[in-house]
């Protein structure tokens, strides 16, 4: 919280057992939405608990090895590099709490099991028009920030921000707040805006 303390009374059972968990998102501070990664496809993926629990719900098994999960317009979106996923995702409609939802690739982007982008974190603006995409591959290998348009519906990308960077990118944040979007970002060996 502001003042600095951590809550440690969600501790799961049931997830990302001797591997990861790469990132948790909240729409109001009790419904928790996971992100990750396990050996095993039943305790991966995007999941779903309350604050204080100490189980989860795995949302979808479609797709397990999940990086990136947020929370834009009312829907909960995810990322993943593997097979067919390789930019945002929606996860079921809405903010799903139940198994059995689908993970979706959002119409235009790469949805190929050949190399192809690496994308990590993300950010939507509010409108739903505009998205930037944190892109892991080397910037030599198209790698760095995306900005993706969706014009009728269908996702485009429309440059890749890779100035200065000799690694991609793994995690960035927007703020939508002015005229143009402030993008952070970060690599492995720096911080940028």
């Amino acid at each position: 919280d502001a003042s600095g303390t951590i809550d440690l009374t969600t501790v799961l059972t049931d997830a990302y057992s001797g591997s990861k968990i790469r990132g948790a998102a909240s729409s109001n501070g009790t419904d928790i939405w996971l992100s990750g990664t396990t050996s095993s496809t039943s305790g991966a993926g995007v999941r779903y608990t309350t604050r204080g629990a100490t189980t989860s719900t795995q949302l979808s098994t479609n797709v397990t090895n999940i990086r990136g999960i947020n929370i834009f317009n009312g829907q909960l979106y995810c990322t993943s590099g593997s097979g067919a996923f390789k930019g945002i995702s929606a996860v079921g409609t809405g903010l799903p709490t139940t198994s059995g939802q689908t993970i979706a690739v959002l119409p235009g982007f790469p949805n190929t099991t050949a190399s192809g982008p690496d994308p990590f974190m993300f950010s939507i603006n509010p409108a739903g028009t505009i998205a930037y995409v944190a892109d892991n591959r080397s910037n030599l290998n198209g790698g760095g920030v995306q900005k993706w348009t969706n014009t009728g519906g269908t996702w485009n990308l429309a440059y890749t921000l890779d100035s200065g960077l000799s690694l991609g990118m793994r995690y960035i944040t927007v703020d939508w707040g002015g005229i143009n979007a402030i993008v952070y970002g970060g690599t492995s060996d720096a911080i940028v805006k």
